[in-house]
């Protein structure tokens, strides 16, 4: 008798996960509401099903479970049918599993660290354009630099440029009219009588690199960490008027944990809304605000 309410109303959920999926989340983007739908679909049932386990009858907690199964159940089976059929990158080539999944390449990405190297034999099996991504094409023609970049351009920056959202940075500005005004006070900073003036300290900084090499001659160096240190030393030198010592081996301590951080970085290669996730963890969201603290007071220190 409790089988057709049970069936019926699973049935309903299901159509509403279904119109959910179709009607509003293929529209737009959501990465930067990750909490908010991680709360809605997975924290608020687990604890709704943890209380009803807890105080109310097997019967209750068993239709209660099934509504909620059927409706997840029917999003994540439109999330596969349209990424893998309906999607608009259909048409381009690429790994099965990149058409429904951004954590196909989990393994690459976070414990090899050979995404690089992946993404290159993908182009020589499957041509110039390659679909790595559900929502993701990487593309290996030079003619595309210009339609993408170039002055008329309708390409946009993807979700990843929103981690810093609600806040925006000349780099991380989705919005072209924004980023229009920040750019034009910016353009003062690289005219040609400007980056004449910067050709000194960095002459100074690449004969710092020279000479450091020269004095290691016998032994093996590793040009990806000392490359990595003399660009941290040159935006130092050019942003805050001051060498961060990286080279020498005495970088600020803040600056060494931030780098020792920054591994995890890898994993807004999966899937940017993994960033906003990370981002908003308690313990990682401290040391952010530590870091943007030290960033405020080289600033500060700048302008004495």
């Amino acid at each position: 008798m409790n089988s057709p309410p049970l069936l019926i109303s699973c049935l309903l959920s299901g159509i509403a996960g279904l119109t959910g999926h179709l009607g509003l989340f293929i529209k737009g983007d959501w990465d930067h509401h990750a909490i908010t739908l991680i709360n809605a679909f997975v924290f608020w049932p687990t604890l709704i099903c943890i209380f009803l386990a807890l105080f109310a009858s097997r019967a209750t907690l068993s239709w209660t479970a099934a509504i909620f199964l059927s409706h997840h159940g029917a999003v994540c089976l439109s999330i596969v049918v349209y990424r893998y059929f309906f999607h608009a990158l259909c048409q381009y080539n690429g790994p099965r599993m990149a058409r429904i999944a951004s954590f196909w390449a989990f393994w690459t990405i976070i414990f090899r660290r050979k995404w690089h190297l992946k993404v290159q034999d993908l182009h020589r099996q499957y041509g110039d354009f390659v679909r790595i991504k559900p929502r993701e094409i990487s593309i290996n023609d030079p003619a595309a630099v210009k339609e993408i970049h170039g002055i008329g351009t309708k390409c946009v920056k993807g979700p990843f440029y929103d981690l810093n959202y609600p806040h925006q940075s000349l780099q991380f500005s989705r919005d072209r009219g924004y980023h229009s005004k920040r750019r034009r006070t910016w353009d003062r900073a690289f005219t040609s009588q400007a980056l004449a003036g910067y050709e000194p300290y960095v002459l100074k900084h690449c004969r710092d690199l020279a000479s450091l090499i020269s004095a290691r001659t016998e032994e093996a160096l590793e040009a990806t960490a000392l490359i990595d240190a003399f660009c941290w030393d040159s935006m130092g030198i050019l942003a805050f008027g001051k060498s961060f010592g990286m080279l020498q081996g005495s970088a600020p301590e803040r600056l060494r944990q931030v780098k020792e951080l920054g591994g995890l970085a890898v994993l807004v290669l999966c899937t940017s809304w993994v960033g906003f996730l990370f981002r908003n963890i308690w313990g990682l969201r401290r040391e952010t605000d530590k870091w943007l603290g030290w960033c405020g007071e080289q600033v500060e220190e700048r302008r004495k």
